[in-house]
């Protein structure tokens, strides 16, 4: 083991027990041995100094506050940005026609090109939609009952 190795798995671990496999590196080694003895009492001093002191272990009631609170981590994204990205993607597969990259493209690699490129950005108009259908499922779901509802 290098010491760079040996010191790096030291500083690795949470607790500062020193394993095997280091111990016999910093039996021969004798500045990695001095290194990391002094990095794990420098540990274990700091361990016991907070410099705020706690009158009781209030673990518990923070977890239950964390539980307890419905956090939404979905974030929200207006109608607007996900209408723009559409048009963007829907346009630029019209505008690549008349693209100098594309022209470029044609004379090395011949026009072979185009229809796996046409492919590539139908993909990319489905992944878009699906993506789209499935963060607006709830909304989609209320226009579907209503709607159903209007024609009865």
């Amino acid at each position: 083991m290098k010491c760079d190795d040996a010191i790096e798995r030291f500083l690795q671990r949470e607790d500062y027990h020193i394993p095997l496999a280091i111990r016999l590196h910093i039996l021969f080694c004798t500045l990695c041995r001095m290194e990391i003895h002094r990095l794990r009492d420098l540990f274990i001093s700091l361990r016991d100094y907070a410099p705020y002191a706690l009158e009781e272990d209030c673990t518990d009631s923070v977890m239950q506050l964390i539980q307890k609170d419905d956090v939404n981590s979905l974030q929200y994204l207006s109608s607007r940005i996900w209408l723009i990205a559409g048009s963007v993607l829907l346009a630029s597969n019209f505008i690549i026609q008349y693209s100098d990259s594309l022209q470029w493209l044609k004379v090395h690699f011949g026009r072979d090109l185009e229809i796996p490129l046409h492919i590539i950005m139908g993909l990319m108009i489905s992944v878009y939609a699906v993506i789209f259908i499935g963060t607006h499922l709830e909304e989609l779901k209320r226009y579907v009952r209503t709607w159903s509802v209007k024609e009865h």
